[in-house]
């Protein structure tokens, strides 16, 4: 580490750099190019969603050093739903409803790779076939009482952005799924169910939600896994409430359908007014204890998080004609870059929308790219303009 930090300090004073840009920013050796940019006041200059739709997050501070790239400001959140609301919430429900029926083919440039619906409707995964269920047939095979309350437990990945918030009531994630574990074996007066990353699976991990899950809770009847064969778009029909870490998609997608998602981390929807956000051990084991008592999300908290849906997924979605589509996974480098070629020679960078949309950005010393055009259609570039300076006075 102090190798690599020497390395890239030394690097930036000889060559005079300006700006960085970088895709990851948690890593190691990006991490320490990262905030070593930042500390040499460097602006840095980094991506959110897919491989060729997507915004850039501007860092200028090394005091932004944990802050999440898809958190947007609260003064931008707040200048779409006092300006924009009606178009943000029709669209943020049209993007969650497409997101919850398993729309393949739905265009890639209106969510996030991480939005992709992989297992939202009634298909076989090559493994197990999803398939939609209701409140009353999986009460009967789990043997509970369907008039008793679900709450989900969303079990985050264990090792993936572990260091990227500014605050959390727990050391780190795998002490807040112990410790959740170990709290609602004492909780009996609703049924639990208990939902594993799908990272767990996919890394082979030895210390899994399920190891601890059979650690602590298999003499529990009232504790049970989530069952892997039910689709995505079931859950908002079984469960009351949902408790996650700080997981970024269960608290922006549930709270649309009116569940309460509770977190104890800092994540990308943290102070919008749809999740509970919890900052202390105390104040989180209490609300476990009481939570008969939450209420489902109000109209206007439902709204909240359309609004955010709808600037994470398509305000602040720009599309790029310089990249070419791949596989995130499995990439082709041979193919990738003579599509990226061909790109290049059919199109001028300079006419390209997210140039356009950054040199705006950049003049407007905004945070996050947005598409502009939206603002300009509404007469609001004036309005935007103050929100710019509110943002970075």
């Amino acid at each position: 580490c102090l190798l690599v930090y020497y390395q890239i300090n030394k690097y930036l004073k000889k060559y005079n750099i300006i700006s960085s840009v970088q895709s990851e920013k948690q890593f190691i050796p990006g991490l320490i190019i990262f905030q070593t940019t930042l500390v040499n006041g460097i602006d840095t200059y980094s991506r959110l969603g897919p491989e060729n739709a997507f915004t850039i997050r501007r860092y200028r501070d090394i005091n932004e050093k944990y802050i999440l790239r898809d958190r947007f400001s609260k003064k931008l959140f707040d200048f779409v739903a006092s300006n924009m609301r009606k178009e943000a919430v029709k669209s943020g429900g049209e993007i969650i409803k497409l997101k919850f029926e398993g729309l393949r083919e739905y265009n890639r440039r209106n969510t996030a790779y991480y939005f992709l619906p992989e297992f939202a409707k009634p298909i076989k995964d090559g493994k197990i076939e999803k398939k939609n269920i209701s409140k009353e047939i999986l009460c009967k095979q789990l043997g509970w009482n369907p008039n008793t309350p679900i709450i989900a437990i969303f079990a985050s990945d264990l090792t993936d952005g572990v260091f990227v918030s500014t605050w959390s009531s727990f050391r780190d994630r795998f002490s807040w799924l112990r410790e959740t574990l170990l709290e609602i074996k004492k909780i009996n007066n609703v049924n639990w169910l208990v939902r594993p990353h799908p990272s767990d699976e996919r890394n082979n991990v030895i210390t899994s939600t399920i190891s601890e899950y059979k650690k602590t809770c298999l003499d529990c009847d009232h504790i049970k896994l989530f069952p892997n064969d039910i689709t995505t778009s079931s859950i908002p029909n079984l469960v009351d409430t949902i408790i996650s870490n700080a997981g970024s998609a269960a608290g922006l997608e549930y709270p649309c359908f009116g569940v309460p998602v509770i977190t104890s981390a800092e994540s990308q929807n943290s102070g919008f007014g749809y999740t509970v956000d919890i900052k202390s051990k105390e104040e989180y084991f209490l609300k476990l204890q009481n939570i008969i008592k939450l209420e489902k999300l109000n109209n206007q908290q439902i709204e909240l998080a359309k609004i955010y849906i709808f600037i994470i997924m398509k305000l602040a979605i720009i599309p790029v004609n310089l990249i070419a589509v791949s596989d995130i996974i499995n990439v082709n480098e041979k193919k990738y870059w003579a599509e990226m070629i061909k790109l290049l020679d059919q199109n001028k960078h300079e006419e390209d929308l997210l140039m356009k949309m950054m040199k705006i950005q950049v003049k407007n010393n905004d945070i996050h790219t947005i598409d502009y055009r939206m603002i300009e259609k509404t007469n609001l570039g004036n309005a935007l303009t103050k929100l710019s300076e509110e943002q970075n006075p």
